[in-house]
């Protein structure tokens, strides 16, 4: 197959599983190109890049992106979120702390917050909040009817069943 037929990512969820499939420079350069193209107005799409950045050990360049994404919508959850994450890679557990609040406040069933608060919690030796945290991820998931990470895998219902034919 030429490199020019291989299937491009056409959507935001399928960066998403290509990311979960460890697929780090195909989904860099889709970002990129998307980005490049006009969307960098979009949120979202900056909070993946900022992501991806996050994975490859770079939380300043993370941070910055996602103050740009949060400064186009500060009400984009996802952003919120990994500034959370940016921000407890650099070991600013009370900043952390307060993005992920924020990201709950917009978005109340927010599993993934609920988690990294648990991670925040055990860092400081607070297990009663860390327990109390873990419990309302676990509602939140409940109330979603899926798993915070299985909501945005295209396909999830047939990878349940096994692999696609």
């Amino acid at each position: 197959m030429r490199r020019d037929e291989r299937h491009e990512p056409d959507g935001i969820h399928e960066v998403d599983a290509l990311i979960r499939q460890g697929r780090l420079r195909e989904a860099e350069a889709w970002l990129r190109r998307r980005i490049l193209a006009g969307g960098a107005r979009d949120p979202e799409l900056l909070s993946k890049w900022a992501g991806l950045l996050l994975r490859e050990g770079r939380p300043e360049a993370a941070k910055r992106l996602l103050d740009r994404a949060l400064a186009i919508d500060a009400a984009c959850a996802p952003a919120w979120l990994n500034r959370g994450n940016a921000a407890l890679h650099l070991e600013r557990l009370d900043e952390a702390e307060a993005c992920y609040r924020k990201a709950l406040e917009i978005r109340p069933d927010y599993a993934a917050a609920y988690n990294n608060l648990a991670v925040i919690f055990k860092r400081r030796g607070q297990v009663d909040r860390m327990v109390a945290a873990l419990k309302a991820a676990a509602r939140a998931e409940r109330r979603s009817g899926l798993p915070w990470w299985r909501r945005w895998v295209p396909g999830w219902r047939l990878q349940e069943r096994g692999p696609l034919a």
